[in-house]
Formats: C-alpha cells, sequence, structure tokens
C-alpha cells in the first residue's frame, strides 16, 4: 500500500466516524421529550381569508375565541394555523343568527428516520383540529336534506358522553375510540343555561316521517317503472326470435349443444312486460317490508313508549329502520327549537358548538387534553347575547 494510499484510508475511516457520530447523534436526539420542548407559533393563516371580507362583528367575536384557545394551548411539539369563515347567506331562523367559525389546524413535529441529520420536521398533514362554530352545530349534528318531520329539517347528534364544567359533552363525529381508532373527537355544547337550541325528535315524530317518507319514496319509484316504455307484441315476438337465432348461433357445432341452448333460452325467456309487472311486484313487497318494523311499532307501544327520543344508528334513517337504539350507539334525531332563538343583531351568538379532535401521538393527546382541562367555557357563554 502506498503512502497516498495510507492517508486517503485514515481520511477515510475519519469521514465515517464523524458521519456515524453525527448521524447517532441526530437520531438520539429526535424523542418525543425533544419534539414536546419545541413551542410552535400562531399564525393567521390569510391564505384562506384571501377574498373574503368579514363583518366586524363577527371578527370581533372570532378575535376573542382565538384569545380563549391561545390561552388554553400551550403550543408544544406544534405549529397553529387559523383563520375565520362566515356564511351571511345561511341564517336559520327568519334572518338571525348568522353562522361564523373559527378554525385551528394543528401541524406535529415528528422524527424523520429517512435523514440522519437535522430529522426532526415538521409535517404538512394533521389530524389535530379545533372548531368553534357559532349560531350553527357545524360537524357536531349531521343534517339530513331531504328529510323533515313536520316541515322542520332533522339532524343526528353524536352521542352525549356526560358533562364537562357544566356543559353538555358529547362524542365527535371523527375517530371512534371504541373500535380501535387513533384519531379522537369531542364536542362541548354552549348555550344559555337551562336552554337548548334543539329539541329531540319523539320516536311517533319519526316513524311517521319514516312511514310518509317510505311512501311517497315508494310512490315515486312505481310511477317511473308505470311510465317506462314496453315493447309491443309484435315488437316482443321479434326480439324474442333474435335471442333465440343468436342461441342457435353461438351454441356450437353439435347439434345437441344448439339444441340445448335454444330449449334453455326458452325456458328462462322473459318477456319485457313480465319483467315490467315483475319489478312492480318486487318493489311493493320490498317496500311493505321496510315498513313493517315501523308499522309494528307504532301499533304494539303504549303513548309513553312513543314519546321518547328517537335514537337511531347513524346511516340511512329515512330509507330503513329496524329498532330503536340506547347510548351509546343510538344518536338522537332532533329538530332546530325556534323558540330558543330571539330577535337580535344577527351576528350576536345565541349559542356554541366547541369541536377538538387529535391523534394519538404525543403532540395529538397533549393539544386534546389541554384543551378539555384548560378552556374557559363560561367565558364563551358569557359572549352569548352580545
Amino acid at each position: 500500500m502506498t503512502d497516498f494510499q495510507s492517508t486517503m484510508k485514515v481520511i477515510s475511516l475519519i469521514l465515517l466516524f464523524f458521519m456515524l457520530a453525527e448521524g447517532s447523534y441526530a437520531q438520539g436526539n429526535c424523542t418525543d421529550e425533544s419534539i414536546m420542548a419545541l413551542k410552535g407559533k400562531w399564525i393567521k393563516n390569510t391564505a384562506y381569508d384571501a377574498g373574503k371580507a368579514k363583518s366586524p362583528e363577527a371578527v370581533r367575536h372570532m378575535d376573542k375565541m382565538v384569545q380563549l384557545l391561545q390561552s388554553a394551548y400551550e403550543l408544544a411539539g406544534t405549529e397553529a394555523k387559523y383563520w375565520y369563515d362566515e356564511k351571511k347567506d345561511a341564517s336559520w331562523i327568519k334572518n338571525t343568527a348568522f353562522p361564523y367559525s373559527l378554525n385551528a389546524d394543528f401541524m406535529e413535529y415528528y422524527c424523520n428516520s429517512f435523514q440522519k441529520t437535522n430529522n426532526l420536521k415538521l409535517g404538512n398533514e394533521t389530524g389535530d383540529w379545533f372548531f368553534i362554530w357559532a349560531n350553527t352545530f357545524g360537524r357536531f349534528a349531521m343534517l339530513d336534506q331531504d328529510f323533515m318531520i313536520e316541515n322542520r329539517q332533522v339532524y343526528q347528534l353524536t352521542p352525549q358522553l356526560g358533562e364537562l364544567d357544566g356543559f353538555p359533552l358529547f362524542a365527535g363525529a371523527d375517530g371512534n375510540e371504541l373500535q380501535g381508532s387513533k384519531q379522537f373527537s369531542r364536542t362541548i355544547l354552549v348555550s344559555r343555561t337551562g336552554q337548548l337550541p334543539y329539541t329531540p325528535v319523539s320516536r311517533k315524530q319519526y316513524l311517521l316521517a319514516f312511514l310518509k317518507y317510505r311512501e311517497e319514496s315508494y310512490k315515486v319509484d312505481v310511477a317511473y317503472e308505470t311510465k317506462r316504455p314496453v315493447r309491443s307484441d309484435a315488437e316482443e315476438e321479434e326480439a324474442k326470435k333474435q335471442g333465440y337465432d343468436k342461441a342457435d348461433q353461438f351454441s356450437g357445432p353439435d347439434q345437441r349443444d344448439k339444441d340445448r341452448a335454444k330449449s334453455n333460452y326458452l325456458r328462462f325467456y322473459v318477456s319485457d312486460k313480465e319483467e315490467h309487472q315483475n319489478a312492480l311486484t318486487q318493489m311493493e313487497a320490498t317496500y311493505r317490508k321496510d315498513i313493517k318494523p315501523a308499522e309494528d311499532f307504532l301499533d304494539s307501544q303504549p303513548a309513553e313508549e312513543l314519546s321518547k327520543p328517537a335514537l337511531l344508528k347513524p346511516g340511512n334513517h329515512k330509507n330503513d329502520f329496524k329498532i330503536f337504539e340506547n347510548e351509546p350507539k343510538g344518536r338522537m334525531l332532533v329538530a332546530v327549537n325556534e323558540n330558543y332563538f330571539t330577535k337580535q343583531p344577527g351576528y350576536n351568538p345565541q349559542f356554541f358548538a366547541v369541536y377538538w379532535m387529535w391523534g394519538g401521538n404525543s403532540p395529538g393527546t397533549n393539544f386534546g387534553l389541554q384543551v378539555e382541562k384548560n378552556f374557559d367555557f363560561r367565558s364563551l357563554q358569557q359572549m352569548l347575547d352580545k
């Protein structure tokens, strides 16, 4: 080995040592503790606000919402972005109680195992979110646009879990930790003391509306099928002959195969008129089967049972009913309580839905717990009607 080769070998070993040491140092220092030690910034996401003028009255309230959130949550392992939204044309009750919201997301830092150095990175997607909706349910209650009860739109709440600081605490719509999900969410409803912006839909109200909706849907289906053009007798004979000829043509060279194919074709042949009648018969059978549980419940249960709130599994409750559920499986159907809303300036908040969701890692868990422990829901309530 030459002197030059020996020198290069020594240099290579030294470089390799420093590279390994640097990588080991970086990897060893990227831990939950180092992530949680990072204190991020609060950034107003003006990109979402571009071209969307906000009413000063709504902005005043949303500024206060941000202050309450910042007081409740100290950024740890996250960066925060927040923005405002309002919908001037989405008033609920007689041009009052205009909806608007504070929206915030929290990007988490994480250890990037694909880099040897500086492997503490900020993610570009997140499962950590926070919302305050004023004068609207937001994602707290799902609206069914097509299903009406006594001329009122119907919402389905998430299951109620109890109370937090004296306010109703509900499960969120995102994630289900009972089924092993790593996504969690909660909702707090903030309204006037002793009042709610919704009224429960009773079992009787729901069943009557369900039967009416199914009857109307059935009539529409029958009308569509009844109006469908059906071949005349001459057209039917021609279609039947063409099918018979094709069975003979594509059944192979063996005459026995041809005879069998033509025999099977005639045996299983259904005319257009028969298909039409079969469709109507099947529609009626399906309709009768679908409404029977609702009719049986109405006929068999006393008034006390029928007056209870209607709790159903989330899903297609306007088309399918089997049984009523109990919490936590069941979700209550409600309608807007118009008597709750009072005449006042439209941007005065009359109720809030506070919603937060988080992931199961350290920054997300810390965020979820801090909001639950520290958020001042009382101060939010004091903003009502002002």
